[in-house]
């Protein structure tokens, strides 16, 4: 080779570059550059060579250069586009891909570029018209078909995405950005086997692909395959050593399993990897929180909120961590930002009834915990499970083990101190006995439906205040003002100490308001004349079916079948829990004026009472539409002479339905006899599409 031949040393570089030389490549190319700067050729082997090294801002200057000598080169031009979007440059790119398109109009590669800086932007519809052109130009391209999918995706049409990447796969079975778009598709609808089988053919496509091990790894873990899950990801790992995804996902699986050392030190990986990353901080906090280092966990979700500002689920975690410090305004502060970022976020409220209860704010705290319940019913759990959290953080600070800023581990979640252990007052009390009334069908007044002690006085023979104040009524309210346990409530104690959230709970939280009614209870457990916010009155034992679960003491129709079993039945079948319907009446509509603010409606089947819409009818005609109706119902009837009860839901605010049903299609009509199933089935699709807010 002639030492002062440019073209030679051009067509070196060429050949260097093509058997992967990439060293002598560069060499051979610089000093044909050297010996004839002009030489366009050479500019953009030396461009293409610095663009697969990803050396982009020298690659960008070599095409740069190369158009200075030879301007109406479209490929120079697509090269030139594709590296100013890797670098973020898209006005720039935008206009290199259309040069590059007006210099050669059929380079689909083109148009499939300028499609992916579309949807780099979220212009969806620019996008799929480029991708569309390069199909039209190639129709057998499964490139285009598989960026044409990730629009879709991107775009949330997932089976217009899917057909585009079945498509791709069909031209290029091969194609491995098809496999991997396909499953996280199918990861986003939880279809976690069909996901994992495309992450598992991309692995063997390219396996060495740290991107599919990581997303293989964490379906392995959303299917409880902890054991794969642990060594597909680390094997993402030794791919993947800078990219924290396999780290997190290691960590969420050893989080999963209460294994926290690990977890913690999988997530530190993930910050030395990527210091910016908001939800190691988060992870971190909430280890922290779970061990009771308050401090440490109140750090980290401040860290994560400092990366990411709009971080909801770390504002609502700084804002328990403060709460379990007693910050009160700190705490107050994250709960409202949560708010301002999601405002139907009811751990939000709870938390905000939990800060306004700490400082003694009676009445902001009742309005709180109004609008977590109705944002979501359940939310007395989640008080119930703060207020027990908040409880062990005392238990564990007055015993020492940890100071106020929490130093030092927990108790485990749910295991009861000492102090916890003893029965206190507030571990006995309940609110029912001041806020509810429970009769039976058969008119046994109880303090409630879990009640499991004797009747406390009857409707047939007595007033709705006599059965308020009943000898048995007021030494119950007496014994629990003393902070004695009650043999009758013992099933809520039960499910207090086996983890779960009672009855007594949820109504002291959801009828918290109505605390002060034990100071103006006498001694004696007597209360005055009061309004009865909980009313659950069980009218009847009038019902349609004769369920196999059930006897003739809930059931009318059971009749039959308890004479053949030589039972005894009063009367026809038919059990009132009152003699006269007139005076019942005139007792029950003050207490529906006056403050009443939940009504529950069980049988018998309550759906078919008459004294169920006539209450309904009275609610609607005086506007008491915020009070909360909650149905125990078989929901085989929706109509009752001429009454439509959905029309009636609608005009109410908030409507519970719990359908009493075992089991479906012939399973459920044998379990429930008289029942037939594609009736419900149409009932319940009537009751979506007319008051789906049920």
């Amino acid at each position: 080779m002639k030492p002062r031949d440019a073209g030679a040393y051009f067509q070196l570089g060429k050949l260097c570059r093509s058997q992967g030389r990439r060293p002598e490549a560069e060499t051979a190319l610089k000093k044909a550059l050297e010996l004839d700067p002009q030489n366009g050729g050479a500019r953009m082997e030396l461009g293409a060579l610095y663009q697969e090294q990803e050396r982009f801002p020298e690659a960008a200057a070599e095409f740069e250069r190369a158009i200075t000598i030879d301007g109406n080169s479209g490929w120079v031009h697509g090269q030139l586009g594709q590296i100013y979007r890797r670098q973020g440059r898209a006005s720039e790119a935008e206009a290199a891909l259309r040069k590059a398109q007006e210099l050669d109009p059929r380079n689909e590669g083109v148009c499939i570029e300028l499609g992916a800086l579309f949807l780099d932007q979220e212009k969806f519809s620019e996008a799929v018209v480029e991708v569309e052109k390069a199909i039209a130009l190639g129709r057998d391209n499964g490139w285009a078909h598989c960026e044409l999918g990730k629009i879709y995706r991107r775009q949330g049409r997932p089976s217009k995405a899917e057909a585009a990447l079945r498509k791709a796969l069909e031209f290029d079975p091969q194609n491995i950005c098809s496999c991997i778009e396909l499953g996280a598709i199918y990861l986003d609808q939880c279809r976690l086997s069909e996901a994992a089988a495309e992450y598992e053919k991309a692995i063997v496509l390219d396996r060495d692909n740290s991107w599919a091990h990581c997303q293989l790894g964490r379906i392995y873990r959303k299917q409880g395959r902890s054991i794969d899950a642990e060594a597909v990801l680390h094997k993402a790992q030794d791919l993947g050593p800078c990219d924290d995804g396999a780290c997190m996902e290691l960590g969420a699986l050893y989080e999963d399993q209460g294994r926290f050392l690990e977890a913690a030190v999988e997530f530190q990986k993930a910050l030395a990897v990527n210091p910016r990353s908001s939800g190691a901080h988060f992870h971190l906090g909430e280890i922290h929180a779970s061990s009771g280092r308050r401090l440490e966990a109140a750090a980290e979700f401040a860290k994560a909120i400092a990366v990411d500002p709009d971080y909801t689920s770390a504002h609502l975690s700084l804002g328990h961590s403060h709460l379990r410090l007693c910050r009160w305004v700190e705490a107050d502060t994250e709960f409202q930002r949560v708010i301002a970022l999601d405002p139907c976020n009811s751990g939000a409220y709870v938390g905000l009834w939990a800060v306004y209860r700490g400082q003694g704010r009676s009445s902001e705290a009742a309005a709180a915990l109004a609008k977590a319940v109705a944002i979501d019913p359940n939310s007395a759990y989640a008080c119930t499970e703060l207020l027990e959290r908040l409880d062990r953080d005392k238990a564990v600070d007055a015993q020492g083990r940890s100071g106020p800023a929490g130093r030092g581990a927990l108790l485990a979640p749910g295991m009861p101190s000492d102090a916890m252990a003893a029965p206190t007052r507030e571990r006995v009390f309940c609110l029912l006995p001041w806020t509810h009334l429970h009769i039976r069908t058969d008119g046994c007044a109880r303090p409630c439906c879990m009640w499991d002690g004797p009747s406390m006085g009857n409707a047939h023979s007595s007033s709705i205040d006599e059965l308020r104040n009943s000898s048995d009524m007021k030494t119950l309210r007496s014994d629990m003002m003393k902070g004695r346990p009650v043999a009758g409530c013992w099933k809520c104690y039960e499910e207090e100490r086996s983890g779960f959230c009672s009855m007594r709970q949820r109504n002291n939280i959801v009828f918290e308001r109505h605390r002060g009614r034990e100071r103006l209870t006498a001694p004696d457990g007597t209360l005055p004349r009061l309004s009865v916010p909980f009313l659950d009155i069980r009218f009847s034992n009038v019902c349609n079916l004769r369920c196999r679960t059930c006897d003739a003491t809930l059931s009318s129709s059971w009749v039959g079948d308890a004479r053949a079993l030589g039972l005894s039945v009063e009367g026809g079948g038919v059990r009132k829990s009152y003699d006269d319907w007139a005076a019942l009446w005139r007792q029950l509509q003050p207490l529906l004026e006056e403050g009443i603010e939940e009504i529950v409606f069980a049988g018998g089947e309550p759906l078919i009472m008459e004294e169920h819409y006539q209450i309904l009818d009275f609610l609607l005609a005086r506007g008491l539409t915020d009070v909360r109706l909650r149905y125990n119902t078989n929901f085989s009837a929706l109509r009752f002479q001429g009454r439509d009860v959905i029309g009636l839901w609608s005009r109410m605010h908030d409507v519970k339905v719990a359908a009493s049903l075992d089991g479906s299609g012939r399973r459920g009509e044998y379990l429930r006899k008289g029942l037939r199933w594609d009736e419900v089935v149409a009932n319940r699709a009537e009751m979506l599409r007319r008051c789906p807010e049920v």
